[in-house]
Formats: structure tokens, C-alpha cells, sequence
């Protein structure tokens, strides 16, 4: 897991090429052979983007300018109040153009040198896996390994028994008032 940049591209004099991002479509690899010397054997990832008047870009709509679709609650771009009810949404194609704002990318293919501040520094895992079968090859256990141990099947971390005390206070707390209201009653 490595961190996150924010590339201003008109302050950014490195990248005076953005123009190998057009034509380009969402999920689609992008080679970053134009971009200098920093960016040399990279492969970028175009994930998600906006543009300039902040409408999202939408997959499976194959144009480079804005669309308005009939969108039900269950699809992406969309937030209906009620069940079954449609909305018109203004989105923008899935082809990228000048209108592009904002360009989310994730590299795919790491270069020949360490961007500073992007790929030098890998975080650690925040989160560690939930359930019993991955947990159990996360700590590199065998299937002769019992997986019903508590500290297998849930991982046990400082915060987690935080939460738990506080929970478990918290209930004791609430019986005991219920039970002086119920004297005083």
C-alpha cells in the first residue's frame, strides 16, 4: 500500500504532455513515455475523474462529453429518496478530453526511480483481515491448526478492546439506572 499525490498539472512543469491521457477511457493502462525523466517505465491505472464543471465520469458511456441519463437508485452517479424511482443525471463520458479536471490514476507498473514523497515510502496494513480463513494464512498457520481459537478467528487489537470495555460499561451503567428507576417507580 504506498500513499497519495495531488498533481497540480498547470503548476507541475514536468508534465507539459497531458495529452497522452485523451482518447484514453476509464480502466484503461496509459504508458507515461511523454511525462520526463521522474516518470520513465511507469504504467498508470485511469481509475476515476471529474471535469471542469464537476460533473463524475461514467463507465459504459462511450463519449468524450456530457451525457444526461435516466438513472435508477442502484446505479453509480445516483441518490433517489425513494425505491424504484428514476432521475436524470448529468455525467460525463468515459472518454477522456479536455474537459477533464481531475484524473485519478494508480500506478501499475513502478519505474526505474522512486518518485519522493509517491512510491519511496510503503505504508503498513491499517486494517488486518476478519475472517478465520484469512487470518489463518495471513499468520501463515496450517489446516492441522485449530482456526476456533478466539485470537485466530478475531483479530484482537488495543482499539477493538477499547471499544469492547466501553461497550460493556456503558450496558452496566444502563441497568444500573433501570434498576433505581425501577426502585423509584
Amino acid at each position: 500500500m504506498s500513499t497519495q499525490k495531488l498533481i497540480d498539472v498547470h503548476e507541475e512543469k514536468a508534465i507539459a504532455h497531458r495529452h497522452i491521457f485523451y482518447d484514453n477511457q476509464i480502466a484503461q493502462e496509459v504508458p507515461s513515455n511523454c511525462l520526463g525523466k521522474k516518470w520513465k517505465g511507469y504504467t498508470f491505472h485511469v481509475t476515476s475523474s471529474n471535469d471542469k464543471q464537476d460533473f463524475p465520469i461514467k463507465q459504459g458511456v462511450f463519449l468524450p462529453c456530457h451525457v444526461c441519463l435516466l438513472r435508477a437508485n442502484s446505479h453509480s452517479c445516483s441518490h433517489t429518496c425513494h425505491a424504484g424511482k428514476h432521475k436524470h443525471k448529468s455525467v460525463h463520458g468515459s472518454i477522456i478530453d479536455p474537459d477533464i479536471a481531475i484524473l485519478s490514476l494508480v500506478i501499475v507498473r513502478q519505474g526505474e526511480k522512486d518518485n519522493p514523497g509517491l512510491t519511496d515510502n510503503v505504508l503498513p496494513k491499517r486494517l488486518g483481515p476478519k475472517r478465520a480463513t484469512k487470518i489463518s494464512s495471513f499468520f501463515n498457520l496450517g489446516k492441522e491448526d485449530d482456526v476456533r481459537n478466539p485470537k485466530v478467528q478475531c483479530l484482537i487489537t488495543p482499539l477493538h478492546l477499547q471499544c469492547y470495555c466501553q461497550l460493556h460499561s456503558l450496558r452496566h451503567r444502563h441497568i444500573k439506572h433501570q434498576k433505581e428507576q425501577k426502585a423509584k417507580f
